[in-house]
């Protein structure tokens, strides 16, 4: 039954108006609701704008690219105002009516709230429409129906919303997607449901966020007590390896030190093809800047990130008098994978290094 928002009675779903009141049934978005959406979008884009483009302005900031981000900026939010004014007093749309409806009825009537949510569904307007354009209205719309389906523990209609919402959604947008329907199969304890949300997960992510998903899964299975799998031992040992920790070695009597080439410097497995790696020092004047080019295997190679290219830093570097040696005298080499550090050792071992 449709209970009107003005008084209260109870009435058929077919009706467009209340039976006791005579007010409209189907109703529009509110004047509160009107007038807050546009001072927020307001506040928004033009307020928030404001402090970048007075500094930008000022007389003591001669550079004017930073002038044309000026007008970019202002260009930006004058068209954010005009659409606040546009959204705020625009017509409501007939399905956007039945979501207002179907909010409202939540908690007084949660099957006339999913009628109403389906009648929206059907009236999103799809004609000459992008899937993604699609998906900006449909999203919304089944993530709240799927909320109503999982209170009633209605399952299966609640995972079909949910497939729905991930097809709807770009191949880069699925990720997140797919961990927000995870943390609800968590919540209602559909393991086999959460670890295949996962393989999906791990699936799809970018070759350069890959390390951190898998980590990210190690400590929720960790926590829940499920198996972790992996496509590859490297992928294992990488998800047990704390990019935090670091083996420092301080490399005394630098002249032409032996850097491991079959051995990959981040994760520490074997390479079989021929790799790069070198040690350039720069020259500024009386200075020196020591810097070295370790190999990477292909996986790490493919998805270099800071994380993988912080794989070894270098840190305390003593320098010569440049003008009698052009030599760096020491320096500190900070690796994040305790193997190639190792590798390092043993291949510098005639060299002075100390750990």
């Amino acid at each position: 039954m449709v209970h009107c928002q003005k008084c209260e009675t109870q009435n058929d779903p077919a009706q467009a108006t209340c039976s006791k009141c005579g007010a409209e049934l189907l109703p529009a978005r509110g004047i509160g609701s009107r007038l807050g959406m546009l001072l927020g979008l307001i506040v928004l884009c033009g307020v928030l704008p404001a402090i970048p483009v007075y500094y930008i302005f000022r007389p003591e900031t001669p550079n004017p690219i930073l002038k044309w981000v000026g007008y970019i900026l202002i260009a930006c939010a004058v068209m954010g105002v005009m659409y606040a004014f546009y959204d705020s007093f625009r017509k409501t749309l007939i399905h956007e009516r039945y979501a207002i409806r179907a909010r409202r009825h939540v908690k007084l009537d949660a099957q006339q709230a999913i009628a109403d949510f389906t009648k929206a569904l059907e009236l999103v307007p799809q004609e000459g429409r992008s899937p993604q354009e699609l998906g900006t209205d449909r999203t919304p719309l089944l993530k709240e129906r799927a909320a109503i389906y999982k209170d009633l523990g209605m399952m299966q209609e609640m995972e079909a919303d949910w497939e729905e919402i991930i097809n709807l959604a770009q191949e880069a947008g699925r990720v997140p997607l797919l961990k927000e329907r995870a943390e609800i199969h968590k919540g209602l304890g559909l393991m086999p449901e959460l670890e295949s949300d996962w393989d999906k997960i791990i699936e799809l992510a970018p070759a350069d966020e890959r390390v951190k998903t898998l980590r990210e899964q190690a400590v929720l299975y960790k926590n829940l007590g499920l198996v972790q799998k992996f496509r590859s031992p490297r992928e294992e040992f990488l998800t047990k390896m704390n990019p935090d920790d670091r083996t420092s070695i301080n490399f005394k009597g630098l002249g032409d030190p032996q850097i491991p080439r079959r051995v990959c410097v981040y994760c520490g497995t074997s390479i079989t093809r021929a790799s790069k790696g070198t040690i350039e020092v720069s020259y500024y004047g009386n200075k020196a800047k020591a810097s070295y080019k370790f190999p990477l295997c292909d996986d790490c190679n493919e998805g270099k990130n800071k994380e993988v290219e912080s794989a070894v830093t270098i840190s305390n570097v003593k320098e010569k008098d440049l003008l009698v040696a052009g030599m760096v005298e020491s320096l500190t080499l900070n690796f994040v994978n305790p193997v190639y550090a190792e590798a390092f050792l043993s291949a510098n071992s005639g060299k002075s290094p100390e750990e």
